[in-house]
């Protein structure tokens, strides 16, 4: 933490009424207890999602902003202040990337890294991408009976499901049936009657 970093936080604890940092950069005691304090006195209440938050959710949130590589350290220092039994670091961490993944599943957060990899459908390749940015369509069916899955690709989605229906698949009644099970559903019938 350079001179300007910790100037600009220093200002920020004191501003929030709470002690600063040390000479090179550190937490100083005081502050460690009063942010102990802030947990021990929480009163379980939701969030902006929903979710209640404890107060063992409080110190994953905490956790949470902190530096992956300073956890052990954050967490040494609060963990013995704290008036109940702390969980291990591990189950907190492991809480965080439960709750990361509510949130993306949710549309309230989103992955940083590397784009997912492309969809290969008849030898070309396809990238999600928003409706204004789109040049095709694709329709994924996937078979009641069988659970065959298959991709059909056209200038929209209205034509990929015309293009499923070309190749043989139906829907009956409610759900998409593939063409080697329409023929065994058929043949079945023929028998019955």
């Amino acid at each position: 933490m350079d001179q300007s970093e910790k100037r600009h936080m220093e200002t920020h604890l004191l501003r929030l009424g709470l002690a600063g940092l040390d000479e090179s950069g550190n937490a100083k005691p005081e502050l460690i207890q009063q942010i102990a304090a802030i947990v021990n006195n929480w009163q379980t209440a939701p969030n902006r999602h929903g979710e209640w938050i404890d107060k063992h959710k409080f110190v994953r949130d905490l956790l949470a902003e902190c530096d992956a590589s300073c956890r052990n350290d954050m967490y040494s220092a609060i963990a013995p202040h704290l008036n109940f039994k702390a969980l291990p670091l591990a189950s907190y961490e492991s809480m965080i990337t439960e709750r990361m993944g509510n949130l993306i599943s949710k549309g309230a957060a989103r992955a940083e890294g590397r784009a997912p990899h492309p969809i290969e459908v008849g030898g070309k390749k396809y990238a999600e991408a928003s409706a204004s940015e789109a040049t095709h369509g694709m329709a994924t069916l996937h078979c009641q009976r069988c659970w065959k899955k298959k991709r059909f690709v056209a200038d929209t989605p209205v034509g990929a499901l015309i293009a499923a229906r070309k190749a043989g698949w139906a829907r009956m009644p409610e759900k998409w049936t593939c063409p080697g099970c329409i023929k065994k559903v058929e043949k079945g019938k023929a028998l019955v009657n």
